[in-house]
């Protein structure tokens, strides 16, 4: 939002106020967490249930989906904007759940018309920090315990057992093309660290592991194919609130 906006009104420099949204953030968290205690209360639910213990183990934590954002911003505005409207509006979050290679499509062509990418991933994973590489051979595992170590489980199967969730929210901001498959091969993300963290700020991704660790993408919806965006028409099945798509942050 920030570079349209510095673009649109021939901005040299502009940033959006942080503090003014973390403010309402923590305000629009504590009331979530109050009404649904309320909820579980009124429908009888368990104290020792697993609804409730998921509940009250972080009432205000910092985790958060990209709608939650877009919420925020509908409601409370931005600074330093100085009209700022008070409007009921909430949106749910809803994921449009597709294979792996359309959201990496769907982001290499996002890039290439200078459109940043907006990602959700498993940061900590085959991760070496100081080298800001993420790479499913970063590590040489054979040369310490005299053996390979594989990913036997796919993607679905270390979510159903809590072996891989969402960790971390990155924006992805180039994107190398392989010139005879076409496909991407590695992205430039820019992480949120500060500059003295990975390589000055920034990861390299490889595709590999886009394809293990990366969970949900945003991007606008004019490079989205009609058939995928009339999945939004369907209606949505309910994950319950200690799935590991609940939250992108622990």
């Amino acid at each position: 939002m920030r570079l349209p906006i510095m673009k649109q009104y021939n901005l040299e420099e502009f940033q959006f106020s942080q503090s003014y949204l973390f403010f309402w953030d923590k305000i629009e968290r504590c009331n979530f967490y109050l009404n649904t205690v309320v909820e579980t209360a009124r429908r009888g639910e368990p104290v020792d249930g697993r609804l409730v213990s998921f509940l009250m183990q972080s009432p205000n934590g910092d985790g958060g989906q990209w709608d939650m954002l877009v919420n925020l911003i509908v409601n409370h505005g931005l600074m330093p904007k100085n009209c700022l409207v008070w409007i009921i509006i909430r949106i749910r979050i809803i994921y449009n759940n597709q294979p792996v290679e359309l959201l990496m499509k769907l982001a290499a062509e996002s890039i290439k018309n200078n459109e940043a990418v907006w990602f959700g991933c498993e940061v900590s994973k085959r991760f070496a920090n100081k080298l800001g590489l993420n790479d499913l051979e970063i590590h040489n595992f054979k040369a310490v315990f005299d053996s390979d170590v594989s990913l036997p489980m796919s993607k679905a199967e270390r979510m159903m057992y809590g072996e891989s969730s969402m960790t971390h929210a990155m924006v992805i901001s180039a994107v190398s093309i392989d010139k005879e498959t076409e496909e991407p091969t590695k992205w430039r993300v820019e992480n949120s660290w500060g500059e003295e963290q990975n390589h000055k700020g920034y990861i390299l991704m490889t595709s590999p592991w886009f394809k293990e660790y990366v969970f949900e993408v945003v991007v606008d919806k004019k490079y989205v194919p009609a058939s995928v965006l009339d999945v939004f028409n369907q209606e949505p099945t309910i994950l319950p609130a200690w799935d590991p798509m609940g939250t992108l942050a622990q």
